[in-house]
């Protein structure tokens, strides 16, 4: 679901619950049940699309730190490879 999408729906939830009634009848009871399950899976289509968003940042932090990690292993067994020579004359 496309973000600006979202955000419109949820805007046109109410922004403060309505206050209990004294003696709710089941109407009531059901229309505020719904209320809630409503404002519950809007909050959970958020929280997937967080995850989604976090997730595709974190791929290229990974990839990047990959190949740091592997030229940083070529680097020193470039070192340890120019070394040996000396290494062995002494």
């Amino acid at each position: 679901m496309h973000v600006g999408r979202l955000v419109g729906r949820l805007a046109g939830l109410p922004r403060h619950p309505r206050a209990p009634a004294a003696n709710p009848g089941r109407g009531e009871s059901v229309e505020a049940l719904w209320d809630d399950l409503r404002g519950l899976a809007c909050q959970l289509q958020l929280a997937a699309l967080e995850a989604r968003n976090a997730g595709e940042g974190l791929v290229p932090v990974v990839l990047c730190s990959a190949v740091v990690g592997a030229l940083m292993i070529i680097a020193w067994l470039g070192v340890a490879v120019a070394m040996a020579p000396w290494l062995i004359e002494s």
